[in-house]
């Protein structure tokens, strides 16, 4: 008496193991920069089917509510599937956390893309920036570190009746930026 299983042809496959969404911090407290995942590929195998319907990995949840600074933790990956073995099966996360604070700058931006001979007027003049910076950071940034603009093409092609600013230059340390108002009104003449 004996019961046969067919598992498959066992497969191999690298993926890339990903933060997700499950990081847990103390509240106001965030990471600074990306965190590192070493190594960033795994080996997953078992049957092609199975390894076919995986991309990647998450880390899962991992709760980091003590710390308060840099920091260096081994994670258990959870296999996605009885049937499929990981490869290394614990990988190691560095990262920095920091108290966060909200900043803000009244700052002009630039129109671009008028027509040569058009005059433009918007309103309002100035527009603020609403950001995220950790507190370590908060007095390397400044008005200059950011740059505004309004496209006046894209506002046109989308056949809108206003512009709309974008941040196009910010410190790398700042997170969050949001532009008080979104819509700036504007008037053309030709």
């Amino acid at each position: 008496d004996s019961l046969f299983f067919d598992l498959g042809e066992k497969s191999f496959k690298k993926v890339i193991v990903r933060q997700g969404m499950g990081l847990k911090f103390r509240n106001g407290y965030d990471l600074v920069g990306s965190l590192s995942i070493s190594p960033e590929l795994v080996v997953l195998s078992g049957p092609k089917g199975i390894l076919d319907t995986i991309r990647s990995l998450d880390l899962g949840e991992i709760d980091l509510r003590e710390i308060t600074g840099s920091f260096v933790h081994k994670v258990s990956l959870k296999s996605p599937d009885k049937k499929i073995a990981l490869e290394p099966a614990l990988v190691t996360i560095k990262g920095r956390l920091d108290k966060f604070t909200e900043g803000s700058f009244e700052l002009e931006y630039k129109v671009i893309n008028v027509p040569s001979k058009a005059i433009i007027s918007t309103f309002p003049k100035e527009i603020k920036l609403v950001f995220q910076v950790p507190l370590s950071d908060y007095d390397k940034v400044s008005a200059e570190g950011f740059e505004v603009i309004c496209d006046y093409r894209d506002s046109k092609n989308n056949k809108l009746d206003h512009l709309i600013p974008r941040v196009v230059k910010k410190p790398e340390f700042v997170s969050a930026v949001r532009v008080v108002p979104n819509k700036v009104e504007y008037l053309i003449k030709n």
